[in-house]
């Protein structure tokens, strides 16, 4: 048995292709005669629109990309988890990208991304190289930027305050007794590093001790 189209529910209802779209759509005017007998048709010959025709009517495809830097990282999959939840609950279905890391494979995903259509874009960027991508992107989809600012670029941001957090680790270390604190930061060029150290040092001068360069090392977020 062939797929019903909505060809097939145009005739089989009267009406117009458009006149369907409208219908399942609700946009545009319809008067509510003919979309009674629109839908009772739709439901009488079992239409079920392919995902490709809903996107062709919708404009939309029910998916948003999520693009993080490390998926091995115990502090993305719990990230990931709560944008699936969000998402789900929406109707949406979430395709994950990972980068490992890399900016030629974020460049890489940032480029496909603005190819295909998706409804929307979540990103933990993992380099700061693709801004300008990523800007040009936010002009044409939803972006929201979690937990990774990208300074100089106009985009709604979800952050956690690292400065906060590394001050207040640090200084509890202070206050257990330690007076000799070293500090494994993440790459120097991201903000998150960058506020992560702050914090430490912070912390360090507030209690009257020194600031040594040699127990601060750079590392990669990685184990």
């Amino acid at each position: 048995m062939s797929r019903v189209t909505i060809k097939d529910v145009s005739r089989a209802a009267g009406v117009a292709p458009s006149t369907v779209s409208r219908v399942m759509t609700g946009r545009g005017y319809v008067s509510e005669a003919t979309r009674e007998r629109v839908l009772l048709t739709i439901k009488e010959l079992n239409f079920q629109p392919s995902s490709a025709a809903r996107t062709l009517i919708s404009g939309r495809t029910g998916t948003i990309a999520l693009v993080l830097p490390d998926i091995t990282n115990p502090f993305f999959p719990l990230l990931a988890r709560g944008v699936e939840d969000a998402a789900r609950a929406h109707g949406y279905m979430v395709l994950l990208c990972n980068t490992d890391g890399d900016h030629l494979q974020e460049q890489s995903y940032g480029k496909l991304l603005l190819e295909q259509r998706v409804d929307g874009v979540v990103l933990s960027a993992g380099s700061t190289k693709n801004r300008e991508l990523w800007t040009r992107l936010a002009e044409r989809l939803p972006l929201v930027v979690m937990d990774r600012r990208m300074e100089g670029a106009a985009v709604d941001v979800v952050l956690t305050d690292n400065a906060a957090g590394a001050r207040e680790a640090t200084a509890h270390l202070i206050h257990l007794g330690h007076r000799r604190i070293g500090h494994i930061s993440g790459p120097p060029d991201l903000p998150t590093s960058r506020d992560r150290r702050l914090g430490y040092e912070q912390a360090l001068r507030a209690a009257g001790l020194p600031v040594d360069p040699c127990l601060v090392k750079a590392g990669d977020f990685r184990y």
